[in-house]
């Protein structure tokens, strides 16, 4: 009878647990015509991050309202083996975060074929990460806006992408990274490499038509729209952008890149900018 007792008992905790566990699996949206996944509710994106991150790299969604994810363990979208390779459009809408370690996407890797694409998403709240995408290679990001602090002791952090990465073939690390009409207005602060819109780069970025107006302040390398730039394969650029924001650190500091190194051209840029610096590129 004990037995049977303690049998049922464990059948109604493992029923008890079945509602939260249905919840953290979030809830798939509704697809258009086109396989596009409409999402409008905190579950529906949880549910899209998870689809990437178990593999479903290559989907597309757009968002239909904004989205708050203060209650949501959030796990970012895309993982070092499954990274977005789809299309992601904000239409204009917001997504809100409570101090996550990610922002929207944590790997986002496109190919030479078939870029991914981000577009038309504020962010909001506050990260440890980037806001809108921590690793990013062949990726094309346009009209997005952060007003998310960025707080952490981390590297390569900026308000769009932290950190450039590549495809390496031949010994060659090569990507195609498009930052087009985004802005920055939150505070940044972190270790190296910290930039208003990106943090470190060594492969074809092109940064146009972007701004900062938050306050940036890291270690070494540290920029009002780049942290570290240098153009070791394709064209690294800064182009038609500006900064406002004051920059502040130890080592490589500057208004609009912070270490700016060879294969990288600075064009119809300004920074109205009070720095806090020991070296100014």
């Amino acid at each position: 009878m004990k037995k049977l007792v303690a049998l049922l008992l464990a059948m109604l905790m493992l029923l008890g647990m079945l509602p939260v566990a249905a919840l953290a699996a979030g809830t798939q949206p509704e697809a258009d015509d086109n396989g596009v996944y409409q999402i409008g509710t905190a579950e529906e994106l949880l549910w899209f991050a998870e689809a990437v991150n178990g593999g479903s790299t290559g989907i597309s969604g757009v968002l239909t309202a904004d989205i708050n994810l203060k209650d949501v363990d959030w796990p970012g979208i895309g993982t070092s083996s499954n990274q977005f390779s789809g299309s992601f459009d904000g239409q204009g809408h917001t997504v809100t975060f409570a101090g996550s370690t990610w922002g929207l996407f944590a790997r986002v890797m496109g190919s030479e074929s078939k870029v991914a694409e981000i577009k038309n998403v504020n962010t909001a709240g506050s990260v440890k990460l980037a806001a809108i995408a921590a690793n990013a290679g062949y990726v094309h990001i346009s009209n997005c806006i952060n007003r998310a602090t960025i707080s952490s002791d981390n590297s390569y952090l900026g308000s769009i992408v932290g950190k450039v990465n590549g495809i390496t073939t031949a010994g060659n690390t090569r990507s195609d990274v498009l930052i087009t009409q985004c802005g920055n207005e939150a505070s940044i602060s972190g270790g190296e490499h910290i930039g208003g819109i990106v943090g470190y780069s060594q492969t074809n970025t092109r940064v146009q038509e972007c701004y900062n107006t938050g306050n940036i302040h890291g270690t070494a390398n540290v920029g009002g729209l780049v942290g570290y730039l240098q153009g070791w394969t394709g064209t690294c650029e800064v182009k038609n952008s500006y900064n406002t924001g004051r920059v502040t650190g130890t080592t490589a500091v500057g208004g609009i890149i912070g270490n700016v190194q060879s294969g990288t051209a600075v064009t119809n840029c300004y920074a109205f900018v009070k720095l806090s610096i020991s070296n100014e590129y």
